[in-house]
Protein backbone atom coordinates (compact mmCIF):
# COMPACT_ATOMS: atom_id res chain seq x y z
CA UNK A 1 0.00 0.00 0.00
CA UNK A 2 1.04 3.44 -0.92
CA UNK A 3 1.27 6.32 1.40
CA UNK A 4 -1.47 8.47 -0.21
CA UNK A 5 -3.70 5.48 -0.22
CA UNK A 6 -2.95 5.00 3.25
CA UNK A 7 -3.49 8.67 3.90
CA UNK A 8 -6.91 8.40 1.92
CA UNK A 9 -7.77 5.44 4.14
CA UNK A 10 -6.93 6.97 7.34
CA UNK A 11 -9.00 10.29 6.15
CA UNK A 12 -11.94 8.09 5.19
CA UNK A 13 -11.75 6.30 8.55
CA UNK A 14 -11.30 9.54 10.45
CA UNK A 15 -14.31 11.14 8.50
CA UNK A 16 -16.37 8.09 9.30
CA UNK A 17 -14.82 8.40 12.58
CA UNK A 18 -16.13 12.03 13.27
CA UNK A 19 -19.94 11.16 11.30
CA UNK A 20 -20.14 8.88 14.19
CA UNK A 21 -19.14 10.49 16.76
CA UNK A 22 -21.25 13.86 15.47
CA UNK A 23 -24.21 10.99 15.67
CA UNK A 24 -23.70 9.78 19.05
CA UNK A 25 -23.31 13.29 20.29
CA UNK A 26 -26.17 14.12 18.54
CA UNK A 27 -27.87 11.10 20.14
CA UNK A 28 -26.76 12.56 23.93
CA UNK A 29 -27.98 15.52 23.03
CA UNK A 30 -31.31 13.84 22.42
CA UNK A 31 -31.25 11.69 25.03
CA UNK A 32 -30.98 14.78 26.88
CA UNK A 33 -33.63 17.24 25.75
CA UNK A 34 -35.49 13.30 25.87
CA UNK A 35 -35.03 13.26 29.56
CA UNK A 36 -35.88 16.75 30.42
CA UNK A 37 -39.43 16.00 28.62
CA UNK A 38 -40.08 13.30 30.08
CA UNK A 39 -39.25 14.73 33.84
CA UNK A 40 -41.53 17.71 32.42
CA UNK A 41 -44.01 15.34 31.63
CA UNK A 42 -44.10 13.70 34.75
CA UNK A 43 -43.14 16.57 37.01
CA UNK A 44 -47.07 17.54 35.35
CA UNK A 45 -48.46 14.42 36.17
CA UNK A 46 -47.64 14.38 39.36
CA UNK A 47 -48.84 17.77 40.03
CA UNK A 48 -51.77 16.99 39.07
CA UNK A 49 -51.99 13.76 40.75
CA UNK A 50 -51.41 15.71 43.94
CA UNK A 51 -53.37 18.44 43.14
CA UNK A 52 -56.65 15.74 42.39
CA UNK A 53 -54.88 14.10 45.82
CA UNK A 54 -54.97 17.24 48.04
CA UNK A 55 -58.76 18.03 46.54
CA UNK A 56 -59.94 14.81 47.69
CA UNK A 57 -58.25 15.32 51.45
CA UNK A 58 -59.86 18.60 51.56
CA UNK A 59 -63.51 17.36 51.08
CA UNK A 60 -63.02 14.34 53.11
CA UNK A 61 -61.48 16.97 55.88
CA UNK A 62 -64.75 19.45 55.18
CA UNK A 63 -66.90 16.80 55.41
CA UNK A 64 -65.49 15.53 58.87
CA UNK A 65 -65.55 19.13 60.27
CA UNK A 66 -69.25 19.29 58.95
CA UNK A 67 -70.13 16.16 60.67
CA UNK A 68 -68.18 17.54 64.30
CA UNK A 69 -69.69 20.56 64.06
CA UNK A 70 -73.29 19.34 63.95
CA UNK A 71 -72.73 16.70 66.80
CA UNK A 72 -71.29 20.00 68.36
CA UNK A 73 -74.44 21.81 67.20
CA UNK A 74 -76.81 19.13 68.57
CA UNK A 75 -74.60 19.28 72.08
CA UNK A 76 -75.47 22.25 72.66
CA UNK A 77 -78.94 22.61 71.46
CA UNK A 78 -79.72 19.81 73.88
CA UNK A 79 -77.13 21.71 76.66
CA UNK A 80 -79.28 25.01 76.13
CA UNK A 81 -82.79 22.92 76.25
CA UNK A 82 -81.52 21.02 79.10
CA UNK A 83 -80.33 24.50 81.31
CA UNK A 84 -83.53 26.80 79.99
CA UNK A 85 -85.70 23.81 81.67
CA UNK A 86 -83.79 23.79 84.84
CA UNK A 87 -84.06 27.65 84.45
CA UNK A 88 -87.41 27.84 84.11
CA UNK A 89 -88.40 24.55 86.84
CA UNK A 90 -85.97 26.64 89.18
CA UNK A 91 -87.62 30.18 88.77
CA UNK A 92 -91.10 28.51 89.13
CA UNK A 93 -90.41 26.51 92.20
CA UNK A 94 -89.18 29.87 93.08
CA UNK A 95 -92.50 32.07 92.60
CA UNK A 96 -94.49 29.34 93.84
CA UNK A 97 -92.08 28.77 97.10
CA UNK A 98 -92.30 33.05 98.01
CA UNK A 99 -95.84 32.95 96.77
CA UNK A 100 -97.31 30.28 99.34
CA UNK A 101 -94.54 32.27 102.07
CA UNK A 102 -96.38 35.09 101.43
CA UNK A 103 -99.57 33.91 101.40
CA UNK A 104 -98.89 32.31 104.92
CA UNK A 105 -97.29 36.05 106.25
CA UNK A 106 -100.73 37.06 105.16
CA UNK A 107 -99.32 39.31 102.35
CA UNK A 108 -102.22 39.91 100.34
CA UNK A 109 -101.44 38.67 96.46
CA UNK A 110 -101.54 40.83 92.80
CA UNK A 111 -104.44 39.22 92.25
CA UNK A 112 -106.03 39.85 96.04
CA UNK A 113 -105.07 43.83 95.14
CA UNK A 114 -106.82 43.88 91.74
CA UNK A 115 -109.99 42.67 93.79
CA UNK A 116 -109.85 45.21 96.47
CA UNK A 117 -109.15 48.10 94.14
CA UNK A 118 -112.12 46.65 91.87
CA UNK A 119 -114.53 46.67 94.86
CA UNK A 120 -113.16 50.43 95.95
CA UNK A 121 -113.81 52.05 92.67
CA UNK A 122 -117.40 50.29 93.00
CA UNK A 123 -117.83 52.12 96.37
CA UNK A 124 -116.31 54.96 94.97
CA UNK A 125 -119.08 54.91 92.74
CA UNK A 126 -121.97 54.01 94.60
CA UNK A 127 -120.90 57.14 97.16
CA UNK A 128 -120.65 59.28 94.33
CA UNK A 129 -124.34 58.50 93.24
CA UNK A 130 -125.23 58.70 96.72
CA UNK A 131 -123.93 61.94 97.17
CA UNK A 132 -125.89 63.65 93.52
CA UNK A 133 -128.93 62.23 94.48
Amino acid sequence: MDTKSTLRDANARLGKLGDEMAHAGRSAWLAGIGMVAEAERQGRDTFETLVRRGETYEARRREDLKERLQRATGRARRVRQWLTGTLEETVEGAARTTGQTLERLGVPTHDDIATLNRRIERLHREVESLHQS
